[in-house]
């Protein structure tokens, strides 16, 4: 693939060795997440029995999966806010088709189509009409949880749990959901570190005019992003109908600050181009763990949203000067090497 001025995959290559490259980040927080689960231990050793570390990694599950999508909107230099009101209207469909007699397949391959195009509004709002990406989702996010409401008057709706089984039946002790986390991780970092539109991705969120003149297609890229991050919340929508036991209208209203902690708090950049999702997921567990933890001390869900809104303000002060400085010194060297040709 040969661009002029220098190949994507060329550009991106400056980039990641300096952005992130080393992982420092995701080495920290997983430090971080050790430090709480001993000092946790330490105060009460149920913490680090298998039945509580499979459940700290069950409960990070459904929103984690969002957060995926969440990821991949910051890194390609956007926001995403309707994840959690996607997330509600798609966990209600679920339920309401199954309640309707819908296969679970059926249900599962409708409720994904129908994720996707709730992306895809996104997409188009953001990358065609070009509204503010925080505006312009917050709208849609009001939008699809106005409907959710609106067509059940709030009332939580139902489903055959057999309709679902397979996702509620452990298997060697641990919950479905954990299996379809780390498979959407790994599937979803393959894409954005093996493929060349998550190259795109990353060039896009470092610097939209440096991957426009590189070739790359901003528009497309933008809206990829969205639409995959739709297609997640609607995942994320599922394994939480099957956590609750129905489809609730308002099931992920609390997810948005969570969606955007974890990636923040794992070394994602809110300024876009950089960070990874073993990061993000390692931002997902912390919060997953301290509030754990928080439970096992005797604190109540108050505490939690305080430690949680604390750990956001120290990763966002630890990486503001060095986001910027890194940005600074990669496109530095991206225009030194842009009168390159770069085969690959």
């Amino acid at each position: 693939m040969t661009v002029r001025g220098g190949s994507v995959v060329g550009r991106y290559r400056e980039y990641r060795n300096l952005l992130f490259g080393a992982q420092r980040y995701p080495k920290i927080i997983l430090a971080a997440v050790i430090v709480v689960g001993v000092i946790t231990v330490i105060i009460d050793t149920r913490f680090a029995s298998w039945l509580n570390v499979t459940n700290v990694l069950r409960a990070a599950a459904p929103v984690g999966v969002a957060a995926v999508g969440q990821t991949i909107v910051l890194i390609g230099g956007n926001f995403d806010l309707s994840i959690g009101s996607m997330a509600g209207l798609t966990g209600l469909l679920t339920a309401v088709f199954l309640h309707n007699g819908l296969g679970a397949p059926e249900t599962i391959l409708l409720v994904l189509l129908v994720g996707m195009g709730l992306g895809l509004v996104n997409a188009f709002v953001v990358g065609i009409i070009r509204i503010n990406p925080i505006i312009g989702t917050l709208g849609t996010g009001s939008v699809f949880y106005g409907a959710a409401v609106l067509a059940t008057k709030g009332v939580p709706q139902v489903y055959p749990r057999e309709g679902l089984l397979f996702l509620v039946t452990k298997r060697f002790g641990i919950h479905p959901s954990v299996f379809v986390y780390i498979g959407v991780l790994l599937l979803f970092g393959v894409f954005l570190h093996m493929t060349v539109w998550g190259v795109r991705t990353y060039l896009l969120g470092a610097n939209v005019e440096a991957a426009r003149t590189s070739g790359v297609p901003t528009t497309q890229t933008v809206m990829l992003t969205y639409v995959i991050s739709g297609l997640l919340a609607a995942v994320g929508g599922i394994l939480l109908t099957v956590e609750l036991g129905s489809g609730q209208p308002s099931g992920g209203q609390a997810w948005l600050l969570s969606t955007l902690a974890g990636p923040i708090i794992g070394g994602v950049a809110v300024t876009g181009g950089a960070g990874t999702l073993f990061g993000a997921f390692l931002g997902m567990v912390l919060i997953s763990e301290i509030n754990s933890a928080l439970v096992f001390a005797g604190y109540t869900s108050f505490a939690r949203e305080l430690a949680l809104g604390i750990a956001i303000l120290v990763a966002m002060t630890t990486q503001a000067d060095t986001i910027r400085s890194l940005l600074r010194t990669a496109r530095q060297r991206a225009r030194l090497r842009g009168g390159e040709e770069v085969v690959d």
